[in-house]
């Protein structure tokens, strides 16, 4: 199959097809769908194929042409426990918390197709819980066909889903309001892949909206991973344009250090580094062929609010 319209320009944007076999945690996403469930293996492919065809000229990002998008990473983040007790928490019954816990709302900011939401509701968070939001529409309307929601509204219906410019007060604003009667914050936010299409001031910017977007009660949390590199530093990035009106064509690689420091005094953070590469479609197609694909790591990450901050 041809590569699509903006994806013939630079081709280490884009693989024809994912890697087979497609893993069961993958696969557990489209099993809410009735239809999607009854297909063949070949069948899956060809529908995954073409949905991801139609909406990759619009958001040409490396994860949607490599189809890593295929593999939710929200129970990767932070150290071990992080994910089993975050489901805990977002699965007990309401007003059940202890005096202090954070709100039982969780925001997934640049959530693309929306494949950590779902894993969330595969994993049993009840759906009205849970906010997604992304800059593009359009990678939205494909995740819902990707996962045919049509036919699991009565399990996902729940979910709001909401375009969001993070430099956009409005936007923002929309975002905050769904969590207002929820204690005035979510008490959890996941921004995978999301830091690291942003310059540094960027993305002090972003981390001041985290903090208005974030529960003030002590131990809500942010989740996430991105790209870094050994040595943080400024690169080129080609993805500007699908970033947002205000943003710029540089993007900050951070090593472990530089990441700590973006956060400031006010949150206890963990950050682990990995080498990317290793896993189901965790080449880089992006960066294929430069001298720096060696030294491109992962940083996965757990920010927590500090206690002594008044709530």
């Amino acid at each position: 199959m041809a590569a699509p319209t903006g994806a013939s320009a630079d081709p280490h944007r884009y693989a024809s097809s994912p890697e087979l076999p497609i893993p069961d945690e993958a696969l557990s996403l489209f099993r809410t769908s009735s239809y999607l469930s009854s297909l063949s293996t070949t069948a899956l492919v060809q529908h995954i194929i073409q949905t991801r065809d139609q909406v990759f000229p619009h958001a040409p990002y490396p994860c949607l042409g490599s189809f890593r998008f295929l593999m939710p990473a929200i129970h990767t983040c932070g150290p071990q426990g992080t994910y089993k007790a975050l489901l805990a928490h977002l699965k007990s019954r309401a007003g059940g918390e202890e005096a202090g816990a954070p709100p039982k709302k969780h925001l997934d900011l640049g959530c693309a197709m929306g494949q950590d939401t779902r894993r969330l509701i595969v994993d049993g968070v009840p759906s009205d819980r849970l906010v997604a939001a992304d800059l593009s529409k359009d990678l939205m309307d494909a995740g819902h066909a990707m996962y045919d929601d049509a036919s699991a509204r009565e399990r996902i219906g729940g979910t709001k889903w909401l375009v969001c410019d993070v430099f956009d007060e409005q936007h923002v604003q929309r975002v905050r309001d769904e969590a207002r009667e929820d204690g005035g914050g979510y008490g959890s936010i996941y921004i995978g892949s999301f830091l690291h299409l942003f310059d540094l001031d960027e993305q002090k910017s972003i981390v001041k909206t985290l903090d208005g977007l974030l529960s003030h009660h002590p131990a809500s949390q942010i989740l996430g991973r991105q790209v870094g590199l050994p040595l943080g530093r400024s690169v080129e990035e080609k993805q500007g344009k699908w970033k947002g009106n205000q943003s710029t064509d540089r993007a900050y690689r951070h090593d472990i250090e530089s990441f700590k420091q973006l956060w400031g005094r006010d949150w206890d953070v963990y950050v682990e580094e990995e080498d990317f590469g290793g896993r189901y479609g965790d080449g880089d197609v992006a960066s294929r062929g430069s001298t720096a694909d060696h030294a491109t790591k992962r940083l996965l990450f757990r920010i927590v609010r500090k206690s002594h901050q008044n709530v």
